[in-house]
């Protein structure tokens, strides 16, 4: 971790969060690595979600963060090196991607549509 995100992580450990939410056990996670593993690097899905809880949170960080950490757009995730997730699913057989779901067309009819 480098030193502003062991700042970063440091401070939001402090915010209130939302009882058992992922931002809770992701901020408390992130403050346990900085003070114990501070010389392991974060992935980059890690950047991303500590700058955008950052993001977030930033009006309780708005008094402790120094101004040049605090983020004033959304983080974008392709900025990180993060991709996004593909709609396609892999074949569990084959490993290719299988094709779209026939009744995910908008055109087609599915027989039990009428029981919705």
């Amino acid at each position: 971790m480098t030193k502003t995100e062991r700042l970063k992580a440091n401070h939001l450990n402090l915010c209130r969060f939302l009882r058992d939410s992922w931002e809770e056990r992701f901020c408390h996670n992130m403050a346990w690595c900085a003070e114990h593993a501070a010389s392991k690097p974060l992935t980059p899905r890690q950047k991303y979600a500590l700058d955008m809880v950052v993001y977030r949170f930033r009006r309780q960080l708005a008094g402790r963060l120094p101004d040049e950490l605090m983020l004033d757009t959304l983080p974008i995730k392709s900025d990180y090196g993060v991709q996004e997730k593909a709609e396609t699913v892999n074949d569990l057989f084959t490993g290719k991607a299988s094709p779209p779901h026939e009744t995910r067309d908008p055109g087609k009819y599915h027989p039990q549509q009428d029981l919705l």
